[in-house]
């Protein structure tokens, strides 16, 4: 049976930045399941809709870059699996954009490799002013940013980050805060959060993260999954 795949480009807004990666799963088989689309269905006893998501994001981050990959029996045009799609989400995710993914390409969490996000960080209160293009640079400019994380099953583990970070840039002052722009590497094969950089830059007593575009590995090269102006 030859494969008919969509592409779906999602935001996840404010509504809906404590809504966790499995939850959000749930909502989009839910979504997908009242759009009447007729997705492809797994084998064996319990058959489920072919959905594949990608890199999960950090509960309580918002995104401009959410995907998600529909395996279709028959083809249906992106844009009326868009429409289709977004009039069943529920409030705070919408669809942005639709398109076909290349006809060789993997799953998205196999070939993803970096993410963009936009940082706006809120110095501590008592803290000195906060010199942000400086502490970026101090950072970039370290060899190491060693981060405590948990283990599965218990324990805990040193991890040095530091070769994560692909990018670091100071955006400029944003009201009461200031702007971040991060490119970290993540997907399947490891990787890090924006927040996990945070403690090297200064102490903030708010902070507010949104991934802006996920990066996938193709044949050297990092790609967009949709390409602005396709779809």
């Amino acid at each position: 049976m030859s494969r008919h795949r969509v592409r779906l480009r999602l935001a996840k807004e404010q509504e809906a930045r404590f809504i966790s990666h499995l939850d959000l799963a749930r909502a989009l088989e839910r979504a997908v399941r009242r759009a009447g689309l007729p997705v492809a269905l797994s084998e064996g006893f319990h058959p489920l809709p072919k959905l594949a998501l990608g890199p999960p994001l950090a509960l309580g981050a918002t995104s401009q870059a959410e995907y998600l990959d529909l395996e279709l029996r028959q083809p249906v045009p992106p844009q009326e699996v868009a429409a289709r799609v977004g009039a069943a989400l529920p409030p705070g995710i919408r669809v942005l954009a639709a398109g076909v993914p290349e006809p060789d390409a993997r799953a998205l969490m196999a070939e993803c490799a970096a993410a963009d996000y936009v940082v706006r960080v809120v110095p501590a209160g008592g803290e000195p002013e906060w010199d942000g293009p400086r502490a970026v640079a101090d950072l970039l400019a370290g060899e190491a940013w060693v981060v405590t994380r948990p283990v599965k099953g218990g324990g805990e583990r040193q991890v040095d980050i530091r070769p994560h970070l692909l990018g670091l840039k100071y955006l400029g002052p944003d009201g009461d805060g200031h702007r971040l722009a991060m490119r970290v590497r993540t997907g399947s094969a490891g990787g890090a959060r924006p927040e996990e950089y945070l403690p090297a830059l200064g102490r903030f007593a708010r902070v507010e993260v949104e991934r802006t575009e996920v990066w996938l590995l193709r044949n050297g090269q990092l790609t967009a999954p949709l390409p602005r102006g396709r779809g």
